[in-house]
């Protein structure tokens, strides 16, 4: 088996997402990995849609921006509760599909392995919601650990 060193978890800061980040931070400590911990979100789906023709870009840039302050701040006080010492990344993504955006950054990093959460959905809220970690399985060309 080969010994990841490049180690990419993927959270939504979920507590689904959360397990992958714990079975990652003691992988990393016992391989002396690389890690980065990423958040990718669609902006689409993260904030209501606003009517552009009433002017309202403006605002809903602004609330994308906070909303990605948030999400760094948080990912910063994951990495340091769990990552501390290791040199460990913070990067939030905020376009498009985040399976797809997962294994861009997987890809771009050169990381051996991706470690991503699943909330086990199935039936009609799968159809309906997607699955993240099908999709960063499907995309990435490296190993990805899928953690219930």
């Amino acid at each position: 088996m080969h010994v990841p060193r490049n180690i990419l978890v993927a959270t939504d800061l979920s507590d689904a997402s959360l397990a992958a980040v714990d079975a990652a931070a003691g992988m990393v400590g016992a391989l002396g990995a690389q890690v980065a911990l990423v958040c990718a979100f669609d902006p689409m789906q993260s904030l209501p849609m606003v009517d552009t023709a009433m002017g309202a870009t403006d605002i809903w840039t602004s609330e994308l921006d906070e909303l990605e302050d948030r999400i760094e701040r948080a990912l910063e006080k994951v990495r340091d509760e769990r990552f501390a010492g290791t040199g460990c990344d913070v990067v939030v993504i905020r376009d498009g599909s985040p399976g797809r955006a997962i294994a861009d950054e997987a890809e771009r990093r050169g990381a051996d392995l991706v470690i991503v959460g699943s909330h086990g959905r199935t039936g009609v809220q799968r159809f309906l919601l997607g699955s993240v970690a099908e999709k960063t399985v499907r995309l990435c060309k490296c190993s990805v650990l899928v953690v219930r």
